[in-house]
């Protein structure tokens, strides 16, 4: 019977598609990357790419993914159409054309 190395800790997996990014479109790609974890009841930040409490910035001191290859950014180009209208209707007054008794707006 063969022991099991004893495991403490989590593990995340995700998935984040692609058109979803925004990147150029060249061969090689080289990203910033970093994944934090807080532990609220012990004062705890856990972070991927270990950036000091008292470094100036933030992003670039993020870790680097590379060999992203032959990665190709989509195109897209949505258009969500909007519109509001209102109308109020009330006793016009006779003989005045600014108060017919409707404003749509």
């Amino acid at each position: 019977m063969s022991k099991r190395p004893c495991t403490v800790g989590w593990a995340a997996e995700m998935r984040i598609p692609l058109a979803q990014l925004r990147f150029s479109a060249s061969e090689n790609q080289v990203w910033g990357f970093e994944v934090k974890r807080d532990l609220y009841r012990h004062d705890e930040s856990d972070l991927w790419q270990p950036i000091a409490r008292n470094a100036s910035g933030l992003v670039h001191n993020f870790g680097l993914l590379h060999g992203l290859k032959d990665i190709k950014p989509r195109t897209q180009f949505d258009v969500t159409p909007y519109g509001v209208a209102k109308l109020e209707t009330y006793e016009g007054e006779e003989g005045n054309p600014w108060v017919d008794g409707t404003d749509l707006k």
